[in-house]
Parts: C-alpha cells; sequence; structure tokens
C-alpha cells in the first residue's frame, strides 16, 4: 500500500511538470530580500494632489459678500487657511486628488470660525475647520 501513494505521488509530479512544461511556464523564480518589491519606494508629495485652481484667493472684488460678512482680516485669514485644507485633504488616503477647495457658509461663522469643504476628484468631501488648519 505504501508503494502505491509513492507512485501516485511520482504520477501527479509528473502531471504537474509536464503541464507546466506544454503550457510554457516556468515555476516563480526564488525571492529574495534584494528582489522583492517594496511599497514605500515612492513617495508622494500631498501637494503634488492638488490640481491648479483648486485653492482660490478670495477678494473684495470676487467675493464682495463674503468681504462684508468676514472683513479683510477674515478674509486674509481664509486666504491663509485654503492652502492648508488642501495639503491635508492631499494627505488624506480619503482623497485621491483635491479639485476644490471653498469656505463652508452653512457650517462657518463669520468673523468667528471658518470652516473649509474640499472636493475631492473621487467624489469624497472633507470638511476643516479653522481649529484643525492651525
Amino acid at each position: 500500500m505504501n508503494s502505491h501513494k509513492k507512485w501516485i505521488s511520482l504520477i501527479l509530479a509528473m502531471s504537474v511538470a509536464i503541464t507546466m512544461t506544454a503550457c510554457g511556464k516556468k515555476a516563480p523564480p526564488k525571492t529574495t530580500e534584494a528582489s522583492k518589491p517594496t511599497t514605500t519606494q515612492v513617495s508622494e508629495n500631498p501637494a503634488d494632489k492638488i490640481m491648479d485652481g483648486a485653492v482660490l484667493t478670495y477678494t473684495k472684488q470676487s467675493f464682495p459678500k463674503t468681504y462684508a460678512q468676514w472683513g479683510a482680516d477674515g478674509v486674509a485669514r481664509i486666504n491663509k487657511l485654503m492652502p492648508k485644507a488642501a495639503l491635508l485633504a492631499a494627505s488624506s488616503p480619503r482623497c485621491d486628488k483635491v479639485v476644490q477647495v471653498d469656505l463652508s457658509p452653512s457650517r462657518s461663522i463669520p468673523k468667528k470660525e471658518a470652516v473649509f469643504f474640499v472636493n475631492c476628484n473621487n467624489r469624497q468631501q472633507l470638511y476643516f475647520s479653522e481649529h484643525e488648519l492651525k
């Protein structure tokens, strides 16, 4: 009985070898530490994930209502924080590419707390408060 198992094992091994040879496939090469692919070979800069034009600059002429509500100092804070919101979103694995950054009028409190929304190419929308960005 034991010799039958040896013969069956030998026949199976030969069948696999013949099949692989007939299909033109080779056994996978042995991998060494040097040949293993690494997942950290390319580190992506978050700034590269921000589309041109995604971050607006608020001016009195282009956003008169916002300027009236927030004043010159508030608009200066908004303009300073929007690029930070874009970078924070671009650093998130949830966002593939930042396409728009803007002030959230429904979540912000004029002259007190700015809240920004960031739209990503993969349809994710992230929100960041002024306190999170400082």
